[in-house]
């Protein structure tokens, strides 16, 4: 059951990443132009030890608490509700998000359903 969870919070976390890059599309040329210089410098020490402790890092973060994605994604809503920008760009990121918080909400609603079920004879 803990492996349903863990891939819901992961879906929804990379629904979450991908309404923010949705917000900075403006910048994603210049964003990707550093990462490559930052990859040029960083790529023999990434694949050496340091690439191994970023790894074990990541892993003890990724996926993200409940606790913490929840109000992401719905700061995530507010946010492109109240922008101002035209309904065309905002109707995917809140989409998106409404569809993160579902699947977290549907795997818990599955979860307990099951236990109810485990319950009953």
């Amino acid at each position: 059951m803990s492996s349903d969870r863990d891939a819901a919070r992961r879906r929804a976390g990379v629904l979450l990443i991908i309404t923010s890059v949705l917000w900075l599309y403006q910048w994603l040329p210049a964003l990707a132009v550093v990462a490559f210089f930052v990859w040029l410098l960083l790529h023999d020490r990434l694949e050496a030890d340091l690439g191994a402790r970023l790894r074990r890092g990541w892993g003890r973060v990724w996926p993200p608490a409940i606790i913490v994605l929840v109000p992401l994604l719905v700061i995530g809503i507010i946010a492109y509700w109240v922008s101002g920008a035209p309904i065309d760009r905002t109707i995917l990121p809140i989409g998106l998000n409404v569809l993160a918080l579902g699947m977290i909400a549907c795997g818990q609603w599955r979860r307990l359903r099951q236990r109810l079920q485990n319950l009953t004879p």
